[in-house]
């Protein structure tokens, strides 16, 4: 069971969602078959939102935005990762 502190992101992609979360303070990833709105579901946790079609993030995790009205990204701290923000 995923403690939602430690929840980067998840991204998805068809029928399958790539949880991103901290184990031992290193991003590591499982794929789950399950849609992003039924994950979403699952947790009911306010400061973990929808920012994206394809993408569910930790806002605790945001280290930073950058971008544009082109598009923002979110960079998530302790990682390399930057997630896209839909409008």
């Amino acid at each position: 069971n995923l403690n939602p502190a430690d929840l980067l992101f998840i991204e998805s992609s068809d029928n399958y969602c790539t949880v991103v979360y901290l184990k031992q303070n290193q991003p590591a990833k499982v794929l789950l078959r399950s849609s992003l709105n039924r994950m979403a579901g699952q947790l009911p946790v306010e400061h973990i939102v929808r920012c994206h079609r394809s993408y569910i993030v930790n806002l605790n995790r945001v280290e930073r935005v950058t971008g544009n009205a082109q598009g923002y990204k979110l960079h998530l701290t302790g990682s390399q990762f930057a997630i896209p923000v839909a409008r």
